[in-house]
């Protein structure tokens, strides 16, 4: 959040939660117990009024308003011609969709927000997720590319407390949801056609999809071991067995910067912490060990595989809470020259098949964000730029 955006928030906050001082903090209750005389405060709701553009000072509204201006978790199509986003220009998070060369971005979903979404592997349809007023038990929904036509693919379940994990092909997804008791995080492959789902693991507390191999014979599962580490395991879909990536006795995160398979099945690159202070760029050869790739001193996010012929290992470095982004060439070992970004968090999606590398970017004066980088001819353009609601960039 922008310094300036931030202490406007601190004001509003202080004026709707005032400090006591230590007198009316005595009166208040304390030694001297409750006074039943006092009225509670209670924070009330204020039209918020919109100053006229390039007046100084700008009012909280517009800043509150550029929050929505931009683009969120970046997601590049499978052949490239598309990014999907979400978008809360409307008030509640919408799935949009832009050409790769940028254009007028076309909003596809129009009901009370979407929780989650996912490319389908032919890059004709997403499935997205949607809860009914709040209550965070997620139906499943797939539309076309067109929005012209949606339909419902996995109701929800009382009780049934989701998270989409990946596609196993075009017409299997693998999933965990609770609704066996209520209580413990499964997991399920769903067939889409039949709209049909099969239980493949029962887990105890928290085990989620991470990633799906792309020949689909391999699900790479965590399991949650309190707030931020994991157990990594790798289940077979054939076999219906599950074996062991990681699960070391001193805890550690091997998730959170996402699983990228290369592109014959083989094995798959991560970030980890185990066995150090920050995550570090690892590697899994399917029956193998992992092998330290790439020792970093910063936490690391987004590790992707891409490129036309799959060599580029690409990934984030959270440096003083701005993002870094990184690009090794796997074949040669040689890093790639970084062009010049706006600097912010970065949100960053590219594809095995393609030389596209997209890049949110949530910045002070950038709220969302996307640039296109090819890197065949090292060009940076524009997909989709954000607004700032009337705001110069010098007062944002």
């Amino acid at each position: 959040m922008p310094v300036k955006l931030l202490s406007l928030f601190t004001v509003v906050l202080t004026i709707v939660s005032p400090v006591l001082s230590a007198q009316e903090a005595s009166v208040s209750g304390g030694s001297s117990g409750y006074d039943a005389t006092l009225e509670a405060i209670e924070p009330s709701n204020i039209n918020l009024s919109l100053s006229l553009a390039g007046e100084v000072p700008a009012d909280i509204s517009r800043y509150i308003l550029a929050r929505n201006q931009g683009a969120r978790r970046v997601d590049a199509s499978p052949d490239g011609k598309y990014v999907a986003f979400e978008w809360s220009i409307t008030g509640n998070r919408q799935l949009w969709l832009v050409g790769k060369d940028g254009g007028q971005p076309k909003q596809l979903t129009f009901g009370s927000g979407v929780s989650f979404f996912e490319w389908a592997p032919n890059s004709e349809s997403l499935i997205y997720g949607a809860d009914n007023n709040g209550n965070e038990q997620e139906a499943y929904y797939q539309i076309s590319l067109d929005g012209q036509q949606e339909k419902l693919i996995l109701p929800s379940v009382s009780g049934g407390f989701r998270q989409f994990g990946d596609f196993v092909d075009e017409t299997h997804i693998a999933y965990s949801s609770t609704e066996r008791n209520q209580l413990d995080f499964d997991i399920y492959i769903a067939n889409l056609k039949t709209q049909q789902s099969e239980r493949i693991f029962d887990g105890t507390f928290g085990y989620f999809v991470s990633s799906v191999s792309p020949n689909g014979k391999y699900i790479v599962i965590n399991e949650t071991v309190g707030e931020d580490s994991d157990n990594l395991y790798l289940f077979e879909t054939d076999a219906m067995k599950m074996s062991v990536v990681s699960k070391p006795k001193r805890r550690a995160n091997h998730n959170d910067a996402g699983i990228s398979w290369t592109a014959d099945s083989k094995g798959f690159y991560l970030a980890s912490n185990i066995d150090r202070n920050f995550t570090s760029i690892m590697y899994y050869p399917v029956g193998g060990e992992l092998t330290l790739i790439h020792e970093s001193k910063v936490d690391i996010d987004d590790v992707l595989v891409c490129g036309k012929d799959a060599q580029f290992l690409v990934w984030n470095e959270n440096n003083g809470g701005y993002s870094q982004l990184r690009v090794l060439n796997i074949k040669s070992n040689a890093t790639l020259p970084i062009p010049a970004l706006a600097e912010g968090n970065y949100s960053v999606d590219c594809n095995i098949g393609h030389n596209s590398i997209f890049v949110g970017i949530n910045g002070w004066d950038t709220p969302g964000d996307i640039v296109h980088w090819d890197i065949a001819t090292g060009e940076v353009t524009n997909t989709f730029v954000s607004q700032l609601a009337g705001l110069s960039k010098s007062q944002a």
